[in-house]
């Protein structure tokens, strides 16, 4: 696969960015400790880019099939990027208010909810569509080892520059990793700029029809098909219920029931990442599921998160905890990469952007929501929760099941 140029530079420049991704991630919330010490304004910096990234993520899939997904992901790119730097500068300045860092998070968000509707739209322009699954393997594989790269760099950095303990020095350290940030987003673009996509077809609405309108034959197209409205439903489910309790869950369980604590919990999101990473690789490596029930086998793996919610919340020691999680994080891994190729495959071209957009929106707009109800929930109580939000989203799944339209994904 790797063979194909312009998915090799598609990779490529989706690494070198997202492991800058990173370096913002761990930077902004450092940020917010050293200038005010409070956990709630570290929280809020983090909180407030997800608004504008889920309120606007269906527009973002709406321009995606209006213009080219390759223009606006470079476009995205090289904003993140100038913002990034305008973050660099901001910091070394004396004068530097908390206001305008927020300000500035909040932009970052808002422009994430065109950039990735863009990003997930531009693979099926340049491979062929039976290699979708290998298409999709590679590109969230390194996402995922940005993932264990990125902060663990972002770290050492840091903490390298600012040895000395005054907040200059760490305002500085600061500086520097939103700077590299910026430089990845360039470097990035450099790869993407080199992609050949060949012409990417326009909408089929009337140029006259607005942006907003579009989203609504979006919401049409997924309700006319019996399939996408259940499948939607269910990603919608786990976004709001699922995301948040493991999210939540998983640093309470370690500290509340396992000895190691932070230590365990390193090892719960290492299981979850070896687990998801096992499952992604083996959607190239087994055979495809029968298409009779093809169906049936993704909401069989899909099952595999609720149910491995309510083992946990009988509390196993650490060895069985972190079998149950490799198995969780497999069952998602395989049904992520599954899914997202199918539902590549069967998108008319001049939706696609609008369908990835209300992917990201399913699963990952509704986080912040879930987080705030999950954790008010498991201070409640910890194993009732994970027992009780398991069964509920079990059973949801069971009766999707049932239903015989969802034995078999169509094409």
């Amino acid at each position: 696969m790797l063979a194909n140029r312009n998915l090799r530079f598609l990779v490529l420049g989706q690494f070198i960015s997202a492991i800058g991704d990173h370096f913002y991630l761990i930077a902004l919330p450092w940020l917010g400790l050293t200038l005010t010490g409070s956990a709630l304004v570290a929280g809020t910096l983090l909180a407030i880019a997800g608004v504008p990234r889920s309120v606007f993520m269906l527009l973002g899939g709406a321009a995606t099939d209006r213009f080219s997904a390759k223009k606006l992901l470079i476009l995205s790119n090289g904003l993140q990027g100038v913002l990034m730097a305008v973050f660099g500068a901001v910091l070394l300045r004396p004068s530097m208010q908390l206001w305008f860092i927020y300000v500035l998070a909040f932009i970052t968000g808002l422009i994430d909810a065109f950039g990735l509707p863009a990003f997930t739209s531009l693979l099926p322009h340049i491979v062929d569509p039976n290699d979708l699954e290998s298409g999709n393997t590679f590109l969230q594989g390194a996402n995922m080892v940005s993932g264990v790269i990125g902060p663990v760099l972002a770290g050492l950095l840091i903490s390298l520059v600012t040895v000395r303990a005054d907040s200059q020095a760490t305002l500085g350290g600061l500086a520097l990793a939103f700077l590299i940030d910026a430089a990845t987003y360039f470097i990035g673009i450099s790869f993407f700029w080199r992609i050949r996509t060949g012409d990417e077809p326009g909408p089929d609405e009337a140029p006259e029809i607005a942006l907003i309108q579009s989203i609504h034959s979006l919401i049409a197209y997924i309700r006319s098909e019996t399939q996408l409205k259940y499948l939607f439903l269910l990603m919608m489910v786990v976004g709001l219920f699922l995301s948040g309790t493991i999210r939540v869950g998983f640093p309470l369980l370690a500290d509340t029931f396992l000895s190691g604590g932070a230590r365990d919990y390193g090892f719960m999101n290492s299981a979850f990442g070896a687990g998801m990473l096992i499952g992604m690789i083996s959607v190239n490596l087994l055979p495809k599921p029968p298409q009779a029930v093809s169906g049936l086998t993704v909401l069989s793996l899909f099952a595999f998160l609720p149910a491995g919610l309510i083992l946990l919340g009988l509390t196993p020691p650490l060895g069985e905890s972190l079998a149950i999680i490799l198995v969780m994080g497999a069952g998602f891994g395989y049904v992520t990469i599954y899914l997202l190729s199918w539902l590549q495959r069967r998108t008319p071209t001049h939706l696609l952007g609008r369908i990835m957009a209300a992917v990201l929106f399913a699963t990952t707009g509704l986080t912040p929501i879930s987080q705030v109800l999950m954790s008010y929930l498991l201070d409640l109580d910890i194993q009732a929760t994970l027992i009780g939000v398991g069964s509920l989203v079990l059973l949801l799944m069971i009766l999707t099941g049932t239903k015989r339209e969802m034995w078999s994904l169509e094409l």
